[in-house]
C-alpha cells in the first residue's frame, strides 16, 4: 500500500472502486489493511462482507456482516446482506428475520435495499 489511509472513507472509496471493476481479491485487501487502522467503522466490515459474497465466501461474508451488526445493530446495508450471506448457508428464517428488521427500520422506500432483498430471496 502506497500511503496510509487519513480516513475510513478513503479506505471505502477504494475498495469500491476495486469491487466495481471485478478486482475483489484487492478489494479484500484494503478493506482489511483499513480496518487495522479504522476496526469501528461498520461501512468497512460491510464493504468486506460484499466482497467476500461475490467471491462465494459465504461463511467469511457472514462473519463480517456479524461484525458490521456488533458495530451498529440497524445499519440497513448489513441487514440486507446478512440476510443474503444467511439464505446462502440455509437459514432462511434468520435471513428473513434480516429482511424484516429492514423494513421495521423504515427503509421501505428504498427501492435498491428492497430490490435487494427480493433478488437475494428469488435466487
Amino acid at each position: 500500500m502506497p500511503d496510509p489511509f487519513l480516513n475510513p472513507e478513503d479506505v471505502a472509496e477504494q475498495a469500491h472502486q476495486l469491487y466495481n471493476e471485478g478486482q475483489y481479491d484487492d478489494a479484500i485487501a484494503v478493506l482489511r489493511e483499513g480496518l487495522k487502522a479504522f476496526p469501528y467503522v461498520a461501512e468497512l466490515h460491510v464493504g468486506l462482507a460484499y466482497a467476500y459474497l461475490a467471491r462465494e465466501e459465504y461463511a467469511w461474508a457472514h462473519r463480517a456482516f456479524r461484525d458490521a451488526l456488533t458495530i451498529n445493530p440497524e445499519h440497513e446495508d448489513a441487514l440486507v446482506g446478512m440476510g443474503e450471506a444467511l439464505l446462502k448457508i440455509g437459514q432462511p428464517a434468520r435471513a428473513l428475520d434480516c429482511f424484516e428488521e429492514m423494513l421495521v427500520l423504515g427503509f421501505r422506500d428504498d427501492h435498491d435495499l428492497v430490490l435487494q432483498a427480493g433478488r437475494a430471496l428469488f435466487r
